[in-house]
């Protein structure tokens, strides 16, 4: 009966493990997400201003 314990114990700690690992890549999944909406805005931002730009070299 001990070892039961003692088995269902590590069980338990490996589900831990995988839940919080489970987690981190979700929170890495998020955060890579966001970086990449990031980054898409900047470039978004960078291409209005470089269409702004050249007009305006083409008015001047």
């Amino acid at each position: 009966m001990a070892a039961f314990f003692i088995g269902a114990e590590y069980v338990l700690k490996n589900v831990s493990k995988a839940r919080k690992r489970s987690l981190f890549i979700q929170q890495m999944n998020i955060r890579e997400r966001n970086r990449g909406r990031r980054l898409k805005g900047q470039e978004k931002l960078a291409h209005t201003l470089a269409l702004c730009h050249t007009i305006v070299e083409r008015v001047c």
